[in-house]
């Protein structure tokens, strides 16, 4: 009833308006929320009974094999991503196959370099060529995001050693950290601003849905820059025996770039994601308050400083639009 409703009204205003050619078709309207929710689920259901069956019977065990479950599982998925209005079932399954290949991708690539840096920057190079070729924006966004990901800990485990190391006799120097952490982050960074800047010269170019998939996963990862580059920092601690760890201005550090990215999803007008940028903050002071190798008197003093520098722009702010 409600659709017969609406489509006497197209046709009364299309009447009202005078134009001289007949009435287009209706566009197809998206499904509704409960029902995308329904295929998407069934989709990602059979796409895990697929790939458990498949595993079942083949019993992979060296790198070979799971270098072909990664093409009999990735190869259906990029074909189901690419074709185009295929509806929300098909593009779903494609997405859970393309994410397990991936994986079997990465297993077969540790399995043959048996070492975790090259491991990484493979993965990375991986991720980033799969960003490319996927064409819908959730495959994309996810993929740039695990790049990313890849890239900071390739950075962060060759320059620095395990992540997770919560015991490293010796701590990184000032020049150290502050220069792995300007590696891992300032190009990300770097890249954010630039797309974001130039947004207006490449809205309406070819490859404009890869740029706003990078924009998106990129905001993401600034958002929890700290948990991605020092995991288990915050969780696995103890307290400060007064050595000095220069790794705790890291947070500090990841702060500023999470404040950058929450910026610029507010100027692109993302509300959810201004508010995971605003969930990644509160993670990255709380991190910082964990922190070994710093007192409670030091983190106190900066959480003072920066409440009192927020405030101030807050002020600033409030006078500038009265």
């Amino acid at each position: 009833m409600r659709t017969e409703a609406m489509e006497r009204e197209r046709q009364r205003l299309w009447q009202v308006l005078g134009a001289p050619t007949p009435l287009p078709a209706a566009a197809n309207a998206d499904p509704v929320w409960y029902l995308a929710l329904m295929l998407g689920a069934a989709a990602w259901f059979a796409g895990l009974l697929l790939m458990l069956v498949t595993a079942v019977i083949w019993s992979p065990s060296g790198e070979g094999d799971f270098l072909l479950l990664a093409l009999l599982w990735g190869v259906p998925g990029l074909l189901l991503l690419r074709v185009g209005g295929s509806g929300l079932f098909p593009a779903q399954l494609g997405l859970s196959l393309l994410i397990a290949g991936e994986c079997a991708a990465v297993i077969a690539i540790a399995l043959a370099l048996d070492e975790p840096e090259p491991t990484l920057l493979a993965s990375t190079m991986l991720f980033a060529v799969v960003a490319t070729i996927a064409a819908r924006p959730a495959a994309q966004v996810l993929n740039v995001l695990s790049a990313a990901v890849a890239w900071v800990l390739w950075l962060r485990w060759s320059l620095l050693g395990e992540p997770w190391d919560t015991a490293l006799e010796t701590r990184p120097a000032l020049g150290t950290a502050l220069g792995v952490w300007l590696l891992c982050w300032g190009p990300l960074l770097a890249l954010l601003l630039l797309i974001a800047g130039r947004e207006a010269r490449w809205m309406a170019t070819r490859p404009a849905g890869l740029l706003r998939a990078t924009l998106i996963a990129l905001i993401v990862a600034l958002a929890f820059a700290t948990p991605l580059t020092q995991p288990f920092d915050g969780l696995l601690t103890r307290e400060s025996d007064g050595s000095r760890d220069w790794l705790a201005l890291w947070p500090l550090l990841s702060l500023g770039a999470a404040g950058v990215a929450t910026a610029v999803a507010w100027q692109q007008r993302q509300h959810v994601l201004t508010g995971l940028c605003g969930a990644g903050l509160l993670v990255h002071v709380g991190h910082f308050y964990y922190a070994l190798g710093v007192s409670l008197i030091a983190k106190s003093v900066v959480m003072l400083l920066m409440g009192a520098g927020l405030l101030g722009l807050a002020l600033l702010l409030r006078e500038k639009r009265t």
